[in-house]
């Protein structure tokens, strides 16, 4: 089997995926019963970070949550998260950090995060 360079990556994600099936078929020979399979696997690219434009650059996400008691409007709730890199290696630390603003008069209790390929 050969795989040209150019395929993507496999993927699967909440608004489509890319995935490969590979299928194998044994032809016997006239009333003997013929064998076929299928199994997906996973295609990974090599990616070389030192293409990508600004990865090194630090990385920003944010999300906000309002708060609604019946129809009034009672505060917002703004999460940030910054990465120092945009891409990383195997091995390599990832420095994450957060800021919340709580403006919404209740208690936010604890922030749980992690990391999701």
């Amino acid at each position: 089997m050969f795989v040209v360079a150019s395929v993507p990556t496999s993927f699967e994600g909440p608004f489509g995926k890319i995935l490969y099936k590979i299928r194998a078929f044994i032809d016997t020979p006239r009333f003997s019963k013929d064998y076929k399979t299928q199994r997906p696997f996973y295609l990974l690219n090599v990616l070389n970070l030192n293409e990508l434009p600004d990865i090194e650059q630090p990385s920003c996400a944010v999300t906000t949550k309002k708060f609604n008691y019946l129809l009034v409007k009672t505060g917002t709730l703004m999460l940030k998260a910054y990465s120092d890199l945009r891409g990383y290696t195997p091995g390599q630390v990832i420095k994450l950090s957060t800021e919340i603003h709580n403006k919404s008069g209740k208690d936010t209790g604890y922030v749980m995060a992690s990391l999701i390929q």
